[in-house]
């Protein structure tokens, strides 16, 4: 996201250190981290309406995707649910064949300090629902 950011109204976004764009403003919301915890918590709140509704973190999804199609079969009550690989980089702006997902999925090495400010903006409640562990 740092490099890619969803807010384009301001060009210089892609040119701050990522300390920077962690604690930059995104319009209504404090820091991109406050806009990904309230995304999530919503996609949460929307699945407990929904019927039939799954979350599926893209990596775990990326790492087992039969395990996820047999899943969905199931749910659906058929004998199987036809399976879509997914091979390919997928952001706000839509799928990018020539990006590497493997590679836009590994977490790079962020100093401590860097790592203990991005914690400090994670809702713990929401990454415990995301099944994540904050860095240390």
């Amino acid at each position: 996201m740092h490099r890619e950011p969803y807010y384009d109204h301001y060009p210089k976004i892609k040119d701050l250190s990522l300390e920077n764009f962690v604690q930059f403003s995104i319009e209504d919301y404090e820091n991109c981290i406050a806009m990904w915890n309230q995304k999530n918590d919503s996609y949460f709140r929307m699945s407990e309406e929904v019927p039939n509704s799954i979350i599926i973190n893209v990596e775990d999804f990326h790492a087992d995707q039969q395990k996820f199609h047999e899943r969905m079969a199931d749910i659906l009550k058929r004998q199987e649910v036809p399976l879509v690989k997914m091979n390919y980089y997928v952001n706000g702006r839509g799928r990018h064949e020539q990006k590497d997902i493997d590679s836009s999925l590994q977490v790079p090495e962020l100093e401590k300090s860097l790592i203990k400010l991005i914690n400090s903006f994670l809702s713990s409640e929401t990454m415990k629902k995301c099944n994540y562990k904050l860095l240390t």
